[in-house]
């Protein structure tokens, strides 16, 4: 079985289970807008460990649980 990552998937499971915005996101992380846009759209389907840490401290979840909303396990 193959797991892959998901950001865009992550980061809406995220933001919807905490009522936030991307603005309010934006303003707690000091990440630009645009990118967290990107994040959330799939146009940067690659941010950095530091841009996802940024983020599940601004959600307050765990950097662990942002990350298991992402994975996507394939049976092979």
């Amino acid at each position: 079985m193959k797991t892959t990552f998901k950001a865009d998937k992550a980061i809406r499971i995220a933001m919807a289970e905490n009522g936030m915005t991307g603005l309010q996101l934006s303003i707690e992380t000091g990440i630009a807008m645009s990118q967290i846009s990107q994040i959330r759209t799939g146009a940067n389907p690659n941010p950095t460990v530091g841009t996802m840490r940024a983020m599940s401290n601004a959600l307050k979840i765990p950097f662990n649980q942002l990350i298991s909303y992402g994975e996507i396990s394939d049976a092979q």
